[in-house]
């Protein structure tokens, strides 16, 4: 087995469409000539983060961040 390479973590599914919109971004600008020349991503798509609009633009809304935090160290657990 080869050098171990990073893992990519991304707190996602606030937007699903930006999430995957996202993913495909990187496999575009990924010079892999074989599946195993991709980048090794973990998503957190979580659709349940408190509205970042409602909290920080509207003052209306409880705060993403605990969420936020939650799912970053989720994936810094999972090896991101």
């Amino acid at each position: 087995m080869g050098a171990r390479r990073p893992v990519v973590g991304v707190l996602g599914g606030m937007g699903p469409e930006a999430t995957v919109e996202l993913m495909r971004r990187v496999l575009v600008a990924t010079p892999a000539i074989d599946d195993s020349d991709h980048v090794h991503l973990l998503i957190d798509s979580n659709p349940d983060v408190p509205s970042r609009i409602a909290a920080l633009i509207d003052k209306t809304g409880e705060s993403p961040g605990p969420e936020l935090v939650r799912m970053a160290k989720r994936l810094a657990g999972a090896g991101a």
